[in-house]
């Protein structure tokens, strides 16, 4: 898939449960066969089948909370979805915003591995992203970097992305895609 706008799809209300199994390994499993291009439903006790020596089983023990919110800018009418995952302080949470145009990074620390700008690629969304750490690996063809601590050079990007041609759009975001399929997914790394 080239583009994460692929990825969203109708979904029945009563195919999302709502919660666990009363049998924890009871729970769907999807498996996909990569060689065969097939994929099967099975069950979480089916996974011992498909697990070889020196894989890794990744367990996700994230709760989601029921905030969703969804909304519409006055200047644009564009619509946008906030996901809220935890509140940091009053009136501040960590959030997941759909619907983005871009991930803004205006960092002022030195961070290697900035795992927003690797949810951004693996969104397919374009970055802009400060100078600094692990960023401007990460910003190649898909986005644009400004010198830390620069806002006029922040705000000069935000423009151009705001601007540019739907084609120029997509093409970024399908840069941003292709770099996290390249260096981040798991088959990279078997």
């Amino acid at each position: 898939m080239n583009s994460i706008d692929q990825y969203d799809f109708y979904l029945p209300e009563e195919l999302i449960a709502q919660s666990p199994a009363d049998k924890r390994d009871h729970s769907r499993l999807l498996a996909v066969n990569l060689e065969n291009k097939t994929y099967e439903d099975k069950h979480f006790y089916d996974i011992i089948n498909y697990l070889k020596p020196g894989d890794v089983l990744v367990r996700n023990n994230t709760k989601v909370i029921p905030a969703r919110l969804f909304g519409v800018k006055e200047q644009t009418h564009a619509h946008i979805e906030l996901l809220l995952l935890k509140e940091i302080d009053k009136d501040t949470w960590e959030c997941l915003v759909g619907n983005a145009k871009a991930v803004v990074l205006p960092s002022e620390w030195y961070e290697n591995g900035p795992y927003s700008a690797i949810e951004a690629l693996q969104l397919g969304r374009p970055i802009i992203g400060a100078d600094i750490g692990g960023i401007p690996e990460l910003v190649d063809g898909n986005g644009c970097l400004f010198e830390t601590g620069k806002t006029d050079k922040l705000f000069e990007n935000i423009y151009y992305l705001e601007h540019i041609s739907e084609e120029e759009y997509e093409r970024l975001k399908c840069m941003s895609r292709e770099l996290y399929v390249d260096h981040y997914t798991w088959v990279v790394h078997r």
